[in-house]
């Protein structure tokens, strides 16, 4: 099966997962990986797509979270390094 790999859950990586779900039909069975180590601080929450529940959570599962039920998705709440599985990405 073919992956998008998406790198980070920020500002602009949040806003990519969104349109995704939004053109799952295009996505052709396609799984969404999202790898970030990082968890959500108060200081996120005027520019990226997180809420005050989700203070203290790491963000990869925040949005799988989010995500589970509409598309394909799996997550690494961890860096992604150039030992990261790779293989079978359409894009990264």
């Amino acid at each position: 099966m073919s992956r998008i790999i998406v790198v980070g859950c920020g500002g602009i990586s949040g806003w990519l997962v969104q349109c995704l779900d939004k053109s799952k039909s295009m996505l052709s069975g396609r799984e969404v990986v999202i790898y970030d180590r990082d968890r959500v601080t108060e200081t996120n929450l005027d520019r990226q797509m997180f809420s005050k529940r989700d203070i203290g959570k790491n963000k990869a599962k925040c949005f799988w979270d989010k995500y589970k039920d509409s598309l394909n998705i799996s997550f690494h709440p961890d860096m992604f390094t150039e030992r990261s599985d790779v293989q079978n990405a359409d894009i990264i």
